[in-house]
């Protein structure tokens, strides 16, 4: 978000853009000798056309620039969002990572927050068009559901199924071991072949 930088009058001199950000930092070597890295908060500060800085960020730049880091912080969230919560947004191929940071500002991190936006008028207008795509997975989502549940029944049913009928073999081969015994002919199985 720009802030403006202002001279001793109070006149507008610049427009300066700052934003957090991360940027991994090398942390030593791993025992494949290759390098190990790890995530650091940096700092963006954009004053144009001439003057651009990325620094690694301090803890007084967390306190001078609340707004800013209050927008960071919104934009993290998004990768600690588990399926428990919902569908993620950092997990839908169709989202850019633009629509996710506009999303992320919002505090919308997962496709049910995004389907639940109340006013979609205020919003931009790829943002509504995300929103209806949402609908539409969610919905295929639940048909898909119904059909898991039917599929689950049926193989529930099959097996209940194959247990009757090693029964009723079982069944067979008794009746056809009795009849062998007084003999008689022994019946034809299921399967077109005399015992």
């Amino acid at each position: 978000m720009p802030a403006m930088e202002l001279d001793r009058e109070g006149n507008t001199i610049a427009t300066v853009h700052i934003s957090f950000f991360d940027k991994p930092v090398p942390i030593g070597t791993g025992k494949d000798g290759l390098p190990l890295y790890r995530d650091a908060m940096h700092l963006d500060i954009d004053r144009p056309p001439y003057q651009h800085n990325q620094r690694l960020a301090t803890e007084d730049d967390q306190y001078d620039y609340p707004a800013e880091y209050a927008r960071y912080q919104k934009q993290k969230k998004v990768q600690k969002i588990t399926m428990e919560d919902g569908f993620p947004l950092a997990m839908w191929p169709l989202i850019t990572p633009a629509e996710l940071a506009t999303l992320a500002v919002r505090e919308v991190y997962t496709v049910e927050q995004l389907v639940k936006l109340k006013d979609l008028r205020s919003t931009p207008p790829e943002i509504a068009m995300l929103a209806e795509r949402g609908r539409q997975l969610l919905l295929l989502h639940q048909a898909g559901g119904k059909s898991e549940a039917e599929i689950s029944a049926l193989r529930g049913r099959v097996e209940v199924l194959e247990e009757q009928a090693k029964e009723l073999r079982d069944i067979n081969t008794q009746l056809n071991n009795q009849l062998i015994k007084l003999g008689a002919t022994p019946i034809v199985t299921g399967q077109g072949t005399r015992m």
